[in-house]
């Protein structure tokens, strides 16, 4: 059994690895939206990124992608299992942690999607520094 451990607002969690198969799964089911969500931008993927983009995901997909990386979560020093009940009044938290499996999951997806987007990144930031020097004179 792979351990990955996430972190959320200085609580450390840890998650089970999903199988190969599943991992498949998510990438499937995640993979083009993400690609096409920080396409336009060439957003860095991080657990912040990955959170706001699950917003879009509909419920029924996002049940789905929490089957699969939210099977085993423990509350890390303890053997307390973790649900979505424990996240009461802290709903993003949960999509945080979420987003943070998802991450450690697909780790090669989302480097090589990182490294696709940089000239994006690149671009945009020469196109900001143009302005900004444009408006300061």
């Amino acid at each position: 059994m792979n351990i990955i451990q996430t972190d959320v607002n200085g609580k450390t969690y840890n998650i089970v690895r999903a199988s190969a198969v599943n991992q498949k799964e998510l990438l499937t089911l995640v993979g083009g939206l993400i690609t096409t969500a920080s396409a336009p931008t060439g957003s860095e993927i991080d657990a912040q990124f990955l959170s706001g983009a699950l917003l879009r995901v509909p419920s029924d997909m996002l049940l789905k992608i929490e089957n699969i990386l939210l099977n085993q979560v423990v509350l890390n020093n303890t053997d307390q299992l973790i649900t979505i009940d424990d996240f009461q009044d802290r709903s993003f938290d949960y999509f945080l942690l979420i987003a943070g499996a998802l991450k450690a999951n697909l780790q090669d997806f989302f480097t090589y999607l990182d490294e696709s987007n940089a000239p994006r990144r690149r671009q945009l930031e020469l196109i900001r520094a143009q302005q900004d020097a444009q408006s300061v004179k």
